[in-house]
Protein backbone atom coordinates (compact mmCIF):
# COMPACT_ATOMS: atom_id res chain seq x y z
CA UNK A 1 0.00 0.00 0.00
CA UNK A 2 2.86 2.60 0.73
CA UNK A 3 5.30 1.03 -1.53
CA UNK A 4 7.79 0.01 1.54
CA UNK A 5 10.59 -2.23 -0.07
CA UNK A 6 13.14 -1.92 2.73
CA UNK A 7 12.93 -3.00 5.92
CA UNK A 8 15.15 -2.90 9.18
CA UNK A 9 14.64 -5.85 11.28
CA UNK A 10 15.25 -5.71 15.41
CA UNK A 11 14.98 -9.18 17.26
CA UNK A 12 13.46 -8.73 20.60
CA UNK A 13 13.90 -10.63 23.57
CA UNK A 14 16.39 -12.48 22.04
CA UNK A 15 18.43 -15.58 23.53
CA UNK A 16 22.15 -15.56 24.12
CA UNK A 17 24.47 -17.25 21.04
CA UNK A 18 23.41 -17.60 17.07
CA UNK A 19 19.67 -17.51 17.82
CA UNK A 20 18.67 -13.65 16.75
CA UNK A 21 20.81 -14.22 13.52
CA UNK A 22 18.97 -17.73 12.25
CA UNK A 23 15.98 -15.99 13.39
CA UNK A 24 16.12 -13.35 10.83
CA UNK A 25 17.77 -15.73 7.97
CA UNK A 26 14.81 -18.01 8.26
CA UNK A 27 12.53 -14.32 8.08
CA UNK A 28 14.67 -13.48 5.40
CA UNK A 29 14.21 -17.08 3.41
CA UNK A 30 10.11 -16.58 3.99
CA UNK A 31 10.53 -12.37 2.15
CA UNK A 32 12.64 -13.10 -0.57
CA UNK A 33 10.28 -16.09 -1.18
CA UNK A 34 7.48 -14.53 -1.09
CA UNK A 35 7.57 -10.76 -0.90
CA UNK A 36 9.32 -8.26 -2.96
CA UNK A 37 11.34 -6.64 0.14
CA UNK A 38 14.67 -6.40 1.33
CA UNK A 39 15.11 -6.95 5.18
CA UNK A 40 18.16 -5.40 7.17
CA UNK A 41 19.47 -6.87 10.24
CA UNK A 42 19.29 -4.06 12.67
CA UNK A 43 19.98 -5.58 15.71
CA UNK A 44 18.77 -7.53 18.52
CA UNK A 45 17.94 -6.98 21.96
CA UNK A 46 18.76 -9.73 24.58
CA UNK A 47 16.04 -11.74 26.90
CA UNK A 48 17.52 -9.64 30.14
CA UNK A 49 16.02 -9.86 33.66
CA UNK A 50 16.66 -6.41 33.76
CA UNK A 51 13.76 -5.59 31.44
CA UNK A 52 11.33 -7.50 33.84
CA UNK A 53 12.27 -5.49 36.75
CA UNK A 54 12.17 -2.39 35.06
CA UNK A 55 8.80 -3.36 34.22
CA UNK A 56 7.71 -4.38 37.68
CA UNK A 57 9.34 -0.92 38.48
CA UNK A 58 7.44 0.87 35.67
CA UNK A 59 10.62 2.72 34.77
CA UNK A 60 13.05 2.11 31.56
CA UNK A 61 15.26 -0.75 31.39
CA UNK A 62 17.99 2.76 31.36
CA UNK A 63 16.67 3.83 34.37
CA UNK A 64 16.12 0.96 36.42
CA UNK A 65 18.87 -0.83 34.95
CA UNK A 66 21.71 0.65 33.53
CA UNK A 67 24.20 -1.81 33.15
CA UNK A 68 22.22 -4.70 31.98
CA UNK A 69 22.33 -6.56 28.60
CA UNK A 70 19.20 -5.08 27.13
CA UNK A 71 19.80 -1.67 28.84
CA UNK A 72 23.59 -1.45 26.39
CA UNK A 73 21.94 -3.21 23.53
CA UNK A 74 19.26 0.12 23.63
CA UNK A 75 22.28 2.03 23.62
CA UNK A 76 24.55 0.98 21.28
CA UNK A 77 20.82 0.67 18.79
CA UNK A 78 20.74 4.20 19.06
CA UNK A 79 23.93 5.34 18.33
CA UNK A 80 23.60 3.16 15.26
CA UNK A 81 19.83 4.75 14.48
CA UNK A 82 21.71 8.27 14.11
CA UNK A 83 23.64 6.61 11.09
CA UNK A 84 21.51 5.58 8.76
CA UNK A 85 20.59 7.45 5.85
CA UNK A 86 17.36 9.82 6.52
CA UNK A 87 13.82 7.87 4.86
CA UNK A 88 12.14 9.58 1.52
CA UNK A 89 9.64 11.77 1.51
CA UNK A 90 6.42 9.97 3.41
CA UNK A 91 7.61 6.68 2.26
CA UNK A 92 9.25 5.03 5.65
CA UNK A 93 11.27 6.30 8.80
CA UNK A 94 9.55 6.91 11.67
CA UNK A 95 6.89 8.74 10.69
CA UNK A 96 5.63 5.56 9.08
CA UNK A 97 6.04 4.06 12.70
CA UNK A 98 4.09 7.03 14.29
CA UNK A 99 1.03 6.70 11.92
CA UNK A 100 -0.17 3.91 12.69
CA UNK A 101 -0.04 4.77 16.46
CA UNK A 102 -2.89 5.46 18.16
CA UNK A 103 -4.06 8.83 19.17
CA UNK A 104 -3.08 10.25 22.83
CA UNK A 105 -5.61 12.32 24.40
CA UNK A 106 -3.97 15.66 25.41
CA UNK A 107 -3.34 15.75 29.36
CA UNK A 108 -5.81 17.71 31.59
CA UNK A 109 -4.53 19.90 34.44
CA UNK A 110 -6.30 20.70 37.47
CA UNK A 111 -5.38 23.37 40.08
CA UNK A 112 -5.94 22.04 43.26
CA UNK A 113 -6.80 24.11 46.18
Amino acid sequence: ERKVRRFRVLVNMARAGSEPQLLFKRLQRVTDRFLDVVLDYAGEIPDDEGVARAVRARRSVLAASPGAPAARAYRQLAAAVQDWPAPGEGASGIQFFIEGMPARPPARLQVVK
